[in-house]
């Protein structure tokens, strides 16, 4: 049985931690379906740094709220491996790594996801 997992996200506006819950599709394709507020902590408590695996996000649902910290609507892929909120057309500096970015369309493809089946 495939289970949900969590990805790890921040608030492109606050920097601040929350988690991406994602559904199988299938063995290798999941979708977004809700997102919610975490502790730093628990990067290092699921291993975030030492364990991922590729998967490929495909899109999210209707009712996926956004950001549990601004409400953005959106989730862009950072050249770092990181996912960050982010509205639309709108540059982002990443969360994770500064880097930045002209953020125009939503995360689609292939992403690296680190955490565990929920």
């Amino acid at each position: 049985m495939l289970e949900p997992k969590v990805v790890f996200s921040r608030c492109s506006k606050t920097k601040d931690l929350f988690g991406v819950r994602i559904d199988p599709l299938n063995e290798n394709e999941y979708v977004g379906t809700w997102a919610f507020k975490l502790p730093e902590a628990a990067l290092e408590l699921e291993g975030y740094e030492d364990t991922t695996k590729s998967l490929k996000l495909s899109y999210f649902t209707n009712d996926y709220p956004g950001c549990p910290h601004c409400e953005r609507p959106g989730v862009f892929f950072c050249s770092c491996g990181k996912l960050n909120c982010h509205i639309d057309n709108e540059s982002i500096t990443c969360a994770w790594c500064g880097t930045r970015t002209d953020a125009s369309e939503l995360v689609r493809g292939e992403i690296d996801v680190a955490g565990g089946a929920m």
